[in-house]
């Protein structure tokens, strides 16, 4: 997947209706600001939330791409999807939910 931490970060984030807001020039000038933005790509326990958003069809494109991921393992993929990392994830979850970069492209592996 192309994109930065950030990026998917963002994307999941405003999936999950966390609005990312720019700073203002005075916010960035004053020091005060601080943009609250869950860290999906690093941590399972936000990635956790985010999968239970998913509709029941968006769940299944979901796991299935999440097996794909070992596609090393064919046979046993779906057993070892629940090893796999945030990140992994978090790339899994981009390629199902709407208006996520490219994602019509990539709902199904």
């Amino acid at each position: 997947m192309n994109m930065t931490d950030e990026e998917m970060n963002r994307q999941i984030a405003e999936f999950c209706g966390v609005k990312y807001q720019q700073p203002t020039e005075e916010e960035l000038a004053s020091g005060c600001y601080y943009q609250y933005e869950p860290d999906y790509v690093n941590n399972l326990n936000t990635m956790h939330a985010a999968e239970k958003l998913l509709t029941d069809a968006q769940r299944w494109n979901y796991i299935r791409n999440l097996a794909c991921t070992f596609a090393d393992h064919p046979d046993d993929g779906m057993a070892k999807a629940v090893t796999a990392t945030s990140r992994q994830r978090a790339e899994s979850l981009l390629r199902v939910i709407p208006n996520a970069q490219g994602s019509c492209e990539r709902q199904t592996p």
